[in-house]
């Protein structure tokens, strides 16, 4: 995690702890004023800020957009909770509306939710069935039913505002359809989680274990539940539990983001370092000297001696630099023993023997430079369009990708065809 990353979490934890504060100093009566709109902005410039977060971790560009209509919607359902309780508080058509408008923005976040589960474990080009946005009918309309309610009285009871008898069959059916969605946005994080480790199993099941936890001490309302409920109320911590969720899917790596390179390049075989902007080795090679920010910037585009038997080079990269090593040990220990074979030839049969076996190398290594020579001749344009492509990748998303693609194309041609001859 990015040492901006972690500033931004701790910042989005301190409004967190600021605004239960501040709900508990009123509460003390410590503050003689009403705290909700400063808690509201809290909440919003901490919605805000993790959104910033998740758009540049998330790879998926159905998944950044999804996230964004999530961020607006739980500011949107803040905002009514706030309007309520700050300026619509003594209007009770104006709060059974507000009421109302909960339904809109709870249904719609359950169900971008579960839109968001069914992209775990899924590539980044790999789209999800179009038959599940039929789903948008059922959740759209319970909404259109619930704000339209005084018309028909099928979820609430229009005379009635407390107790069991102010809801009606259809609310149970809204509650129960959301508990489906919500049960099966768990259900396709575990089952995507089972193959990984018991932490992946585990840390998603976290958020909703809390939020069983505290739904249950709300309706039994105990005496030391008022100060916990006072200061995070149920509005503000459905929002957080959403949060919650959603990291616990993006930090377990079940929606696939750009973080834990580390953990790519330690398990493959590739021998490389990465150096950010400001000179610091974000991820050092597996084997090799060290170096210093100076040497690998020197060794960009031109390999640098670090050692008799290391060779340094280095290339540009986005944020920074990547840099590897040209390990020539076996080389020189052929040389040494070359020498070695040379000086201990006392007869003239072995220095025949010497003489046989280096022209044999020698041969082999003006075969494999004769057919280095003619793999260049021919993919010499290939190297140049790789180049140029590389050179002008163009700042459009979708040229971009094209243009990648190319690329990649190109360099999986040029490995083929180089297989061919070894």
């Amino acid at each position: 995690m990015y040492r901006k990353e972690i500033l931004s979490y701790i910042t989005c934890t301190f409004f967190v702890l600021l605004a239960m504060s501040l709900h508990l100093l009123e509460f003390f009566g410590v503050i003689t004023f009403s705290v909700n709109a400063i808690v509201f902005f809290l909440y919003t410039a901490m919605i805000l800020l993790w959104d910033r977060i998740m758009e540049s971790r998330i790879l998926r560009t159905q998944s950044k957009k999804y996230f964004m209509m999530v961020t607006f919607l739980m500011i949107g359902y803040l905002a009514v909770r706030t309007l309520k309780y700050e300026i619509l508080y003594d209007n009770l058509v104006a709060i059974k509306y507000a009421r109302y408008i909960y339904y809109f923005f709870s249904l719609n976040i359950i169900h971008l939710v579960f839109f968001i589960s069914l992209m775990i474990a899924k590539s980044e080009h790999e789209p999800i069935s179009n038959w599940w946005h039929l789903l948008w009918i059922p959740t759209e309309s319970f909404v259109f039913l619930v704000l339209t309610n005084d018309y028909h009285s099928l979820a609430f009871n229009t005379d009635v505002q407390f107790g069991v008898g102010a809801y009606k069959p259809l609310f149970y059916i809204i509650v129960l359809y959301a508990a489906i969605l919500t049960i099966a946005s768990l259900v396709s994080a575990l089952r995507a989680s089972m193959s990984l480790s018991p932490w992946s199993l585990a840390l998603p099941i976290l958020p909703m274990l809390l939020w069983l936890l505290y739904t249950f001490s709300y309706v039994i309302n105990k005496d030391f539940f008022v100060y916990i409920k006072t200061a995070i109320a149920s509005a503000e911590f459905n929002v957080l539990i959403i949060i919650l969720f959603i990291e616990a899917l993006v930090f377990t790596r079940l929606i696939p983001s750009n973080r834990g390179y580390d953990k790519f390049l330690s398990l493959s075989s590739l021998n490389i370092g990465i150096m950010n902007m400001d000179g610091d080795i974000v991820f050092a090679p597996k084997e090799g000297p060290s170096v210093t920010p100076d040497m690998i910037r020197a060794s960009m585009g031109k390999a640098r001696k670090v050692d008799e038997d290391t060779y340094l080079e280095s290339a540009k990269i986005k944020g920074g630099m990547s840099f590897w090593f040209i390990d020539l040990k076996e080389l020189n220990s052929l040389k040494k023993q070359l020498y070695a074979l040379n000086e201990s030839l006392m007869s003239e049969n072995e220095l025949l023997s010497a003489d046989k076996k280096l022209k044999e190398k020698m041969a082999k290594l003006e075969e494999q430079n004769e057919i280095r020579s003619y793999i260049d001749s021919r993919l010499s344009d290939k190297f140049n369009f790789l180049k140029i492509v590389m050179d002008n990748l163009p700042e459009d998303e979708e040229a971009f990708e094209r243009a990648l693609k190319r690329a990649c194309i190109t360099s999986a041609y040029i490995k083929r065809y180089s297989n061919l001859f070894y």
